[in-house]
């Protein structure tokens, strides 16, 4: 959760209202609509009944539940034969589900990592 909290500074600094990536990506997580559709297809193999709208990306109590469910599918032990590392949120939130098979992205990485430092966690 605090890794979510990091990311929000991030992304828009709290700003529940902010858009970025012309007008793709908004919220204060700065959520794609494609983020929105991955989540509520897990949901929905669960049997969930509740799915996330588009307008969910503006509310932050909401954003960060889509965060997270987003993050328990695809940051795993599982896909990356290892424990997850802090990075690998950030990096997978920057750059999507593979991000793991992609170059990484140094620039949002050492965002991450002065964040991190900001808030007095050790970064890796």
């Amino acid at each position: 959760m605090q890794i979510i909290l990091l990311l929000i500074n991030i992304e828009s600094d709290g700003n529940t209202d902010a858009i970025g990536d012309n007008g793709e990506a908004v919220g204060c997580l700065q959520i794609h609509k494609c983020v929105v559709d991955d989540v509520n297809t897990f949901r929905a193999r669960k049997g969930k009944m509740k799915l996330y709208t588009y307008d969910d990306r503006y509310s932050m109590r909401e954003s960060i539940k889509i965060a997270w469910e987003y993050f328990t599918h695809y940051v795993t032990k599982e896909r990356l034969d290892r424990q997850p590392l802090a990075k690998d949120y950030a990096l997978c939130w920057n750059q999507g589900p593979y991000w793991f098979k992609k170059e990484i992205n140094e620039s949002y990485l050492n965002k991450f990592n002065r964040e991190l430092k900001k808030n007095g966690f050790a970064t890796n």
